[in-house]
């Protein structure tokens, strides 16, 4: 084969790769925040780190690291463009297979495997001389680099929420009924442990369902949604920031958690809280999910999450 055909071949494999990543980009579904990272100029590829429910961050580090470190000496490594591409070949199989406990298959696929993997895969090493070099070079620089990106991004979102923290997500339910008195209710009666260092979390979703309830709800809700609304925009939480929030403890904090923005959110409420919480669970110390329904708190304790149940009692009334 010629250095000519060698350069159209090549050309022809980037566009099919560009092109497949372009059809086949997967869905946006979790967590930690969004990143978007070169592909070699084929394409960029955004895509967010997915741990499994239960996952350890300290493991989860120490395992991307560990890749990352390997892509990079083989990337450094020198040699043929053969040796390299055999030596990711099977650093691919190992990375997969020592991620597979942390991360999600999703994250497998975009930050291990690369959106190039089938076709890299599945080259004849042999019949592209020098062009081989062109299409494996940017796989070990785009994985490396994209390991690296995830190490910065679990350091974020770990700062952001705080591992010494726990996080209780408020139900709708509990919003409407409470309001603003949600700072009132008695937590450390609720919570085995106390309260302590917590971080009082509104799910974006629970905003969007007081939105609906405000306008279409029956009377009374539309009033307690209206009213929980309006004590919202007083706290100003904009941002992916907490804000200080006085309550029987001199440490908790209260913030909305906003989606990312390509994220396309379960289609019913519940299962979607309980997804951001799983989610949400390795980066602090406990999630919990605080609600007044027992079925969304029974599904909560179903999936291994902490859940605590509220009834009328437990709200105090709202002053006239």
């Amino acid at each position: 084969m010629n250095p000519e055909s060698w350069t159209q071949q090549v050309l022809v494999l980037r566009a099919q790769s560009r092109s497949a990543c372009e059809r086949e980009a997967p869905r946006q579904i979790h967590l930690a925040g969004a990143f978007s990272l070169p592909w070699d100029r084929w394409a960029s590829v955004s895509f967010m780190i997915e741990l499994r429910p239960h996952a350890k961050l300290l493991a989860v580090r120490e395992i991307l690291g560990e890749l990352a470190r390997e892509i990079g000496n083989i990337r450094g490594a020198g040699g043929s463009a053969t040796e390299r591409l055999n030596n990711w070949r099977e650093w691919s199989a190992r990375a997969s297979s020592r991620a597979r406990g942390q991360l999600t298959e999703k994250s497998i696929r975009e930050l291990v495997l690369g959106p190039h993997y089938a076709m890299l895969q599945s080259l004849d090493s042999g019949g592209y001389g020098p062009g081989l070099a062109a299409l494996i070079d940017p796989e070990l620089s785009t994985r490396h680099e994209d390991l690296v990106e995830a190490l910065k991004e679990l350091d974020a979102a770990a700062a952001s929420w705080g591992s010494d923290r726990l996080a209780i997500i408020l139900d709708t339910n509990v919003l409407l009924a409470a309001g603003p008195r949600v700072a009132k209710i008695d937590w450390d009666k609720l919570l085995r442990d106390g309260l302590g260092r917590a971080v009082f979390t509104i799910p974006i979703q629970v905003v969007e369902e007081l939105d609906r309830l405000k306008d279409r709800g029956p009377d009374k809700q539309r009033d307690q949604a209206r009213y929980a609304l309006k004590w919202l925009d007083s706290l100003s939480l904009y941002g992916d920031r907490s804000e200080p929030f006085e309550t029987t403890s001199p440490s908790t904090t209260i913030r909305v958690w906003v989606d990312e923005n390509n994220r396309i959110p379960l289609a019913e409420v519940d299962r979607d809280i309980i997804d951001r919480a799983l989610q949400l669970a390795p980066f602090t110390k406990q999630t919990l999910i605080a609600s007044m329904d027992r079925s969304m708190v029974m599904r909560a304790r179903t999936y291994g999450l902490a859940a605590a149940l509220l009834d009328a009692d437990d709200i105090p009334q709202r002053s006239p």
